[in-house]
């Protein structure tokens, strides 16, 4: 009875339950790669089956070397398996024979190259390997799997780790006194074969698949079936398929074949294909479709490589759709904005399809447009626009009004009626004053159309309030705009003027629109000696000062009675600036950050009031 495991395309070996037939095949296998020569030392035991979970992917330790002639050098292991594997859910357990505890562990990091038929190793240097009758062991702890546990020169019980519990597998071989650059090694490219094919010491091969792998076997594929089923004229299509070679070695023997409605056609391929290549093939026989429909069909190949037979099929289906040709027309029409249109598209065989929904398409007229829309059935497409024609309603941009000014608004004498929101029904109308005016028509299509256009009158100038300063300084005056025409009482021209002394100033101001506007401005200098002026208040008795101030202002209770009052400071439009409850003697106030002009200072003690006008620079 034989039993074929394979894996990633790779048949691996065929094994017999009894060992004499096992082992003389083997060997006669061994022959045939012309390893014969290099395998007089290595020594084969029955196999040890052990039963660990079926590992989630083909990784294996595949070599270590821990021990050799004088101090031991190179130690280490190497892991195989498949390409593009990630280790990072992989650790390597090191055993002590003596006790069965665990005396290191490794968790792997890295990506397993591609070095050879999907296959690949990682050497890890580990110097700490013990000498003895010990045992290495891998784990994968994503998936919770023991992969391997094998130990040299005897055999242990693991006390802990997760091998804790179970029986190791003992190598056949082993390093005693090996020489240095020797390892031991596993022949096979799978995890599933624990003990029996480890051979060494040998040359070793660190971080290369191990030298003595068989190598890739036959393997080969048909895929990819490419037949034009859609939108052709009834008749003879051409089929095509790829077979792709994952073997080490040229194929060069095909019969390819394919079935359509019970018929069979086959074709015998004596091209070579190239190891590790793909090769498109067409086949002689095109395949003839007399009608519309769903098709089965079924493509097989059997490829022939030194004495093997290696069969391969796919099945698809496919549709049959004959080809449908399809033809529309522009049309015009009249349309009023805010309608809604509806569309529908209908040809001689059915409807037309949008995105695979039969069209049912409507929009909203805005403006004057034309829209257009693109049909199609499954083999042909075609499009149609439509044309909105749509009158139009603009009474212009918003005006400004100015100087008293009278404006005409007037719009195309070609409606049939006009509604204007002051209650005229002409085309034009007049208007003096700030207004928001809208407008509603009626064309000669019936269709109603509106707008609104706002008239607003223009922004005065102003040169702000009236101005006190100290005598010696220097003030800048300037209006609330910046661009325009500027007209100073002083005869400048520019936005912006200075003065030293008391004065009235005015300006005239002509805009971007040409509407003119005026202001005046009255600027008075005083003598604004800082020296400490008391205003005394018999009434309360505080003293305030000084007054005019720049910077600090004093508020001090001459009484000096220690009862509680209340002060606030309040400018020309009651806005408070300061206000506090105290039973201080004396307060002194910043006001730098207080702008120019009169204040009132207020008071409150004992329920009574006082103000005291003051002056801030």
């Amino acid at each position: 009875m034989f039993m074929l495991l394979s894996l990633n395309k790779f048949t691996f070996f065929i094994l017999n339950y009894n060992f004499y037939i096992w082992s003389n095949t083997y060997l006669n296998l061994i022959k045939a790669m012309n390893f014969l020569k290099i395998f007089t030392s290595y020594v084969f035991v029955i196999f040890s089956f052990i039963t660990y979970g079926q590992n989630d992917q083909n990784v294996f330790i595949s070599e270590f070397h821990y021990d050799n002639s004088g101090a031991d050098t190179l130690e280490g292991f190497e892991i195989s398996g498949t390409a593009e594997t990630d280790l990072s859910c992989y650790t390597i357990y090191f055993y002590n024979g003596t006790n069965g505890l665990v005396y290191n562990q490794n968790q792997l990091e890295g990506i397993i190259p591609n070095q050879l038929c999907d296959l690949g190793a990682i050497w890890f240097d580990e110097s700490s390997i013990q000498n003895g009758a010990d045992a290495i062991a891998l784990f994968n702890h994503c998936s919770d799997t023991k992969v391997q546990f094998l130990s040299y020169e005897g055999i242990l019980i693991a006390n802990d780790g997760p091998f804790s519990g179970d029986t190791s597998s003992q190598l056949s071989v082993f390093e005693s006194n090996a020489s240095i650059g020797f390892s031991l090694q596993f022949l096979g490219i799978s995890s599933n074969f624990i003990d029996s094919l480890w051979i060494g010491p040998n040359a070793n091969s660190i971080g290369f698949v191990n030298a003595l792998n068989p190598p890739c076997f036959f393997s080969v594929d048909i895929s990819n079936p490419q037949l034009d089923t859609q939108c052709q004229l009834l008749g003879p299509q051409e089929l095509s398929v790829q077979l792709t070679n994952y073997s080490n070695s040229t194929l060069d023997t095909f019969v390819v074949s394919y079935s359509f409605q019970d018929s069979v056609y086959k074709d015998s391929l004596f091209e070579p294909i190239l190891s590790d290549s793909i090769f498109d093939y067409v086949f002689q026989d095109s395949i003839l479709f007399s009608n519309e429909g769903v098709f089965t069909i079924e493509c097989w190949l059997e490829a022939i490589n030194e004495g093997q037979i290696y069969t391969d099929s796919i099945t698809f289906t496919d549709t049959f759709l004959e080809f449908d040709s399809l033809m529309v027309s522009d049309f015009l029409f009249n349309s009023c904005q805010g309608d809604t249109i509806l569309l529908e598209a209908i040809d001689f065989n059915g409807s037309f399809f949008v995105d695979s929904s039969t069209v049912n398409w409507t929009t909203i007229v805005e403006q004057d447009s034309v829209f257009q829309l693109s049909v199609y059935n499954q083999c042909d497409s075609d499009s149609f626009s439509v044309n909105i024609n749509v009158s139009e309603l603009d009474l212009g941009a918003d005006i400004i009004l100015c100087n008293n000014d009278t404006i005409h608004i007037s719009v195309f004498d070609n409606f049939t009626s006009y509604n204007w929101s002051s209650g005229d029904s002409i085309s034009e109308i007049s208007l003096s004053n700030a207004a928001t005016l809208s407008l509603l028509v009626q064309d000669s299509l019936g269709c109603f159309l509106s707008d609104t256009i706002e008239v607003v009158e223009n922004v005065a100038v102003d040169l702000g309030d009236d101005l006190v300063h100290c005598i010696g300084d220097t003030i800048w005056i300037s209006s609330n705009f910046e661009e325009g025409f500027f007209q100073w009482s002083t005869g400048d021209s520019v936005t912006q003027i200075m003065s030293f002394s008391s004065s009235l100033i005015s300006l005239q101001y002509t805009d971007q629109n040409g509407c003119i506007s005026s202001d005046t401005l009255s600027i008075e200098f005083i003598d604004c000696d800082t020296s400490v002026v008391t205003i005394e208040n018999k009434s309360l008795g505080f003293s305030i000062y000084p007054n005019p101030v720049k910077e600090f202002l004093f508020i001090e209770n001459i009484n000096n009675d220690n009862q509680d009052y209340r002060c606030q400071i309040f400018d020309s439009l009651g806005r408070v600036f300061y206000n506090e409850n105290t039973s201080k003697s004396k307060i002194k106030l910043d006001v730098q950050n207080f702008q120019e002009g009169f204040y009132i200072l207020q008071i409150q003690k004992n329920k009574i009031l006082e103000n005291h006008k003051i002056l801030i620079l």
